[in-house]
């Protein structure tokens, strides 16, 4: 399933911090691309050189879980929580990629079919109050 993107798959191993920017910037979770971008590489970067590679896929698998789990209820899925924080867990801690890649095609897709969990820009002000005609 990953390959079947080999953009996506590229980018989701060689930036991950800019690819779960991508998403969660995407759908809403995060306001600002580059404030999602330097949290996750942050807590990636101390972890991965203060800490080690368990710490490291333990905070990532953490992180990760807890914004997948807030993903599926912006895209209101039947599973979520429970259980499914285990699974989203061990999925981020052992495969980042793989659900990274999973996220954006997901995230991408939406945004395609104008999903209502895509985040719409905001109106510029002169919008919002236009006079109709």
């Amino acid at each position: 399933m990953c390959l079947q993107r080999p953009d996506v798959s590229c980018w989701s191993f060689l930036c991950p911090a800019g690819r779960w920017a991508d998403n969660m910037w995407t759908i809403g979770l995060v306001e600002k691309f580059w404030s999602g971008y330097l949290a996750y590489f942050i807590m990636s970067f101390v972890c991965w050189t203060l800490l080690g590679l368990p710490a490291n896929m333990l905070v990532i698998g953490c992180v990760g879980a807890l914004y997948r789990q807030k993903l599926r209820e912006k895209f209101q899925m039947v599973s979520h929580g429970g259980l499914t924080y285990v699974w989203d867990c061990g999925l981020y801690a052992c495969c980042t990629c793989c659900a990274l890649v999973q996220e954006a095609r997901m995230v991408e897709d939406a945004v395609r079919m104008q999903h209502p969990a895509v985040a719409q820009p905001a109106k510029a002000p002169e919008q919002q109050h236009a006079p109709s005609a």
